[in-house]
């Protein structure tokens, strides 16, 4: 790797090193020395054209585009500068892709101001329960097995997910409710009394009963959820919102978003049907692969969205950030939650947009990184980040 950057590796040793690279076989000590050679920041690595198409075609191809059609950008387009070779070798190893849509030069060296402050590690498993008496379990620091039992109703984890179990003849007759909350910087998996999966994404909660009644399957919930929902054409399972909206479904798999900064609630469909309703708007009946937006605030019109992305939309169940056609306001959003930070904008926030793909496994310090060789420059203040002219 050290050879790579200096220039000092034979043809050999060249052909070998790409071939790894373009193969994925080039294994986690490769992905170390690589990200090791990205933070020290110490090499310019020499434009070599053999290299430059190798990435960039990697780059398209993490992208979804036709890389066989597609020619190299020129210097217009390419506003990666000094150590974009590095970052993008990095990008090569750990699976990570990074476009920017910018067309403006840099006349400086990259600018991510950390000074001494420790990697900001990204998010994991985590969710803290209340019972319906009000007290609270932890449950990122539990193990697997039973965690409590309420009302004959056994309540355990396994496999990273909170189950429940069957209510037992001495169950009472009450309905008892639960929720299910999870931090900034966390996320979790849960399968309802009635064996629906929900997957939760950070910053989200999910009120339900222990055991559903003879009606209807109501849950309430805010944040960003997935839903896959078990099918009982007898009782009609509904999705309740803090604005007084609904969705009505029977059996299927959705995503909704009802952030409260994100200024609109969106329920994408990926099978199934689902109605969503409001008390202002006419319902709307979702088909598969389309999606809903519901605007808060006094106009509650439901616009459909046909053919919306599907893989950007679910990428954060799948362990990815997905920055297709995202605004840099709306990034910032999705990563102050997943790593539990403060964004602030002293000069407003730049009108930019991105394109890239990458896994929410990497620090937040790795991240701003690669976003840095875009031209958006940072400072890190413990947990909070300043974004720069």
């Amino acid at each position: 790797m050290e050879r790579f950057l200096t220039g000092s590796m034979s043809e050999e040793e060249r052909k070998l090193f790409l071939h790894q690279l373009s193969s994925g076989s080039a294994g986690e000590e490769l992905d170390a020395a690589i990200g090791s050679a990205l933070q020290q920041n110490q090499y310019a690595v020499e434009d070599t054209s053999d290299v430059k198409e190798l990435v960039y075609r990697k780059i398209l191809k993490g992208m979804g585009e036709d890389e066989s059609v597609i020619t190299l950008p020129g210097k217009k387009r390419n506003s990666f500068v000094r150590y974009w070779w590095v970052a993008a070798l990095l990008i090569i190893a750990a699976g990570v892709w990074m476009y920017p849509l910018l067309t403006r030069s840099r006349n400086s060296d990259p600018v991510v101001q950390q000074g001494t402050t420790p990697a900001i590690m990204p998010g994991t498993n985590g969710a803290v329960l209340t019972l319906a008496d009000g007290s609270t379990i932890l449950l990122d620091s539990l193990s697997d097995g039973i965690v409590t039992t309420q009302d004959g109703i056994s309540i355990r984890l396994q496999d990273h997910q909170l189950m429940y179990g069957q209510a037992g003849d001495g169950a009472g007759g009450k309905i008892l409710f639960n929720t299910m909350s999870t931090p900034r910087g966390k996320q979790f998996k849960l399968v309802l009394p009635d064996g629906t999966r929900v997957w939760m994404n950070a910053a989200s909660s999910i009120r339900y009963p222990a055991r559903f009644g003879d009606k209807t399957r109501d849950v309430e919930i805010t944040g960003e959820l997935f839903f896959e929902v078990a099918k009982d054409r007898s009782k009609p399972f509904r999705v309740l919102l803090d604005d007084g909206s609904r969705l009505e479904v029977l059996g299927t798999s959705f995503n909704i978003n009802a952030y409260e900064d994100e200024g609109n609630i969106n329920t994408t469909l990926i099978d199934g049907s689902v109605r969503v309703e409001s008390s202002s708007a006419n319902a709307v009946l979702l088909k598969p692969l389309q999606q809903a937006e519901l605007m808060r605030g006094n106009k509650k019109d439901i616009r459909l969205l046909d053919d919306p992305d599907i893989e950007k939309i679910t990428a954060w169940k799948n362990g990815a950030f997905d920055f297709s056609n995202t605004s840099l306001g709306e990034m910032m959003r999705q990563l102050s939650r997943w790593y539990n930070i403060t964004v602030e904008y002293p000069q407003g926030i730049p009108a930019l947009e991105f394109e890239g793909k990458m896994s929410r496994n990497i620090t937040l310090n790795g991240l701003l990184k690669i976003l840095d060789q875009s031209g958006v420059h940072f400072r890190l203040e413990d947990t909070k980040l300043i974004v720069l002219p």
